[in-house]
């Protein structure tokens, strides 16, 4: 897989969160990814990180997810399960689960079975969500669990955060019962 481009959609005309997007020639063949178990209380996530993406499953007891379409997957010591019925997640629960960073990211397949048609719900390695960011001036932000974009612009909401020299401008997910923000800059790692 090579990635062609990749960019930041600001939603400037629109309400929503800012988002990736990525171009790439073709994605991996599914036997390219390797595949990790994470005990859930009530099933498991299947985790692939091995390569720019991040992809997942949830299994759990009723296998009504994905119409219950089969999955055959490689694990990381090379045997393959079957996954029967598995549901998709969100880039925050992979990360509560799992301590995995990622970021939801759309993506356009120039080469595959359906070039030109973008794929929405895939996530990228927030390693890979950063380099992006140092090219447009942004900055990965952790917002109640989530991980948002941000950067210095006069159309996004300001929020002053005591131990930084700046504001951190962002679209905001607040909690509407407590107001609270949490804040990391990933750019550092720390949380300020």
């Amino acid at each position: 897989m090579k990635i062609l481009s990749s960019k930041i959609n600001w939603m400037e005309k629109c309400d929503n969160n800012p988002s990736f997007e990525m171009d790439v020639d073709k994605l991996p063949p599914g036997e390219d990814y390797r595949w990790k178990k994470y005990p859930t209380s009530g099933g498991a996530m299947y985790v692939s990180d091995n390569m720019e993406f991040v992809k997942f499953f949830v299994q759990t007891g009723d296998h009504n997810g994905y119409a219950g379409r089969k999955f055959d997957i490689i694990m990381e010591d090379g045997s393959t399960v079957t996954l029967v019925g598995p549901w998709s997640s969100n880039s925050s629960a992979v990360r509560d689960i799992t301590g995995i960073d990622c970021v939801e990211c759309s993506l356009l397949e120039t080469e595959g079975d359906y070039p030109r048609l973008r794929y929405h719900g895939l996530n990228i390695r927030a390693d890979v969500a950063r380099s992006i960011c140092e090219s447009e001036d942004a900055h990965l932000i952790d917002l109640q669990g989530g991980i948002n974009i941000g950067r210095m612009s006069e159309s996004y909401r300001s929020y002053n955060v005591p131990s930084m020299d700046s504001e951190v401008l962002v679209k905001p997910r607040i909690d509407n019962q407590t107001k609270e923000i949490r804040i990391k800059n990933y750019m550092t790692g720390e949380w300020v």
